[in-house]
């Protein structure tokens, strides 16, 4: 497979396979500065090159745990002076529970 062999690709450069990302290891390198590059073997993604930026980013939104999401979701509504009303509780039918008499 060339370089140029796939349509369809999560880039707009031609996607790389292993011995192009290989041959050319200089311009793969360029060209991740500007946009991450997908390498591909048989037709599969087997890898990417980042940018240290990108590299930074992926990592900083990987440490985002559910607890600082809501964390920071309560000072924005704080921020905002938004009051949350849950709306009430009611029953509701429960398939797996055994009938009641």
């Amino acid at each position: 497979m060339g370089r140029n062999s796939q349509a369809s690709k999560p880039t707009s450069s031609p996607p790389w396979t292993i011995s192009t990302a290989r041959q050319h290891l200089p311009a793969l390198v360029a060209s991740a500065a500007k946009e991450p590059q997908a390498i591909y073997r048989r037709n599969r993604l087997v890898a990417a090159v980042l940018s240290p930026e990108a590299l930074d980013e992926l990592n900083a939104a990987r440490k985002v745990s559910v607890g600082s999401a809501f964390a920071r979701l309560r000072e924005i509504c704080r921020e905002e002076d938004y009051q949350f009303v849950p709306s009430p509780r009611r029953d509701r039918p429960n398939p797996f529970a055994p009938p009641t008499k």
